[in-house]
Parts: structure tokens; sequence; C-alpha cells
């Protein structure tokens, strides 16, 4: 698979699950490969034109759907970005133990998929997998 420049978009309590993520694509058995667009620290005035910026300059987001995401401004708003750039999003679960909540700028019906190796891969080269 080519790789892909993806923006994760994540709140501050799933940052672990994010470098998870990150992690996971750089081992050589991992069925996929990104290059991470994430902003990596608060940009207070500057951080919606720079989220903009790196949405735009990625092929992908990936927004991490923690049990607070609905509560995450940054989340939203990069949510809304990508939707307003036309960028190809997914939504993926970033807690097993709590229920995972989607960003406010999330529709009800779009699917939350799990955060597998084979389901991000298939993700990222434009598939839609089932979910179980």
């Amino acid at each position: 698979m080519a790789k892909k420049r993806v923006f994760i978009s994540f709140d501050i309590a799933d940052r672990d699950v994010k470098q998870n993520l990150v992690t996971q694509a750089g081992d050589p058995a991992c069925p996929f490969t990104f290059s991470d667009n994430s902003i990596q620290q608060a940009l207070s005035e500057r951080w919606v034109a720079e989220a903009r910026r790196l949405i735009g300059e990625s092929d992908f987001v990936i927004v991490l759907c923690g049990d607070q995401t609905h509560q995450a401004k940054g989340v939203e708003t990069e949510l809304q970005i990508a939707k307003e750039l036309g960028k190809p999003y997914a939504l993926i679960k970033a807690t097993r133990q709590y229920t995972a909540t989607r960003p406010k700028s999330a529709s009800p019906s779009e699917p939350m998929y799990p955060a597998t190796w084979p389901t991000v891969a298939a993700l990222l080269r434009g598939e839609r997998p089932q979910i179980a």
C-alpha cells in the first residue's frame, strides 16, 4: 500500500491510543503505513488555521472516538474542517472499556470502526469494511 499522509484527530484523553496507532504503523508486520500529520500541541489563536493546513495536506483523517469525544471541541472542529475540505475520514473506536462517543460534528448514522490493523488498512485503501 502506498504511504498515506494521515491526520489523526483525538481528544487528549485518547493520546495513548493515538500514539499506539502511530507506533503500529512503523512495525514492518503492520499492513498499513502513514505519515502522522496530527497537531502535537495546542496552538492558541493559530490553531484552527494550522489544523486546516495539516488536514488539507493529508490524504485521510482518522477520528479517534473515546468516551469523552462528544465534549472535545478540537475534535469537533477538525472533523468539520475535514468535511469542508472533502477529505475522506473514518471514526475509529479509541476505547474498549467505555462507550465510544462521536464528536458533535459527526452524524449518528456514521459507522464507528474498531481500531484493528485490517480495518485501518482497508479504510486507508478506500474500502468500508463490515462492522461485526
